[in-house]
């Protein structure tokens, strides 16, 4: 939200420009996660092990 409610206009002023700020900062920073494996009931074993066929 910009919208500055007037009788403070050094603040209002301070407010949007650290709000323009951050939000350019975030539009030209990508932010990317690559989690870890995760063992779990559904993922089973290790990843990259094989699994065992019974002939």
């Amino acid at each position: 939200e910009t919208t500055n409610l007037p009788g403070n206009p050094a603040y209002n002023a301070s407010r949007t420009a650290v709000m323009d700020l951050f939000g350019h900062l975030l539009f030209s920073t990508v932010y990317f996660l690559v989690p870890g494996w995760a063992f779990t009931e559904v993922s089973g074993s290790k990843p990259g092990a094989e699994k065992s066929v019974a002939a």
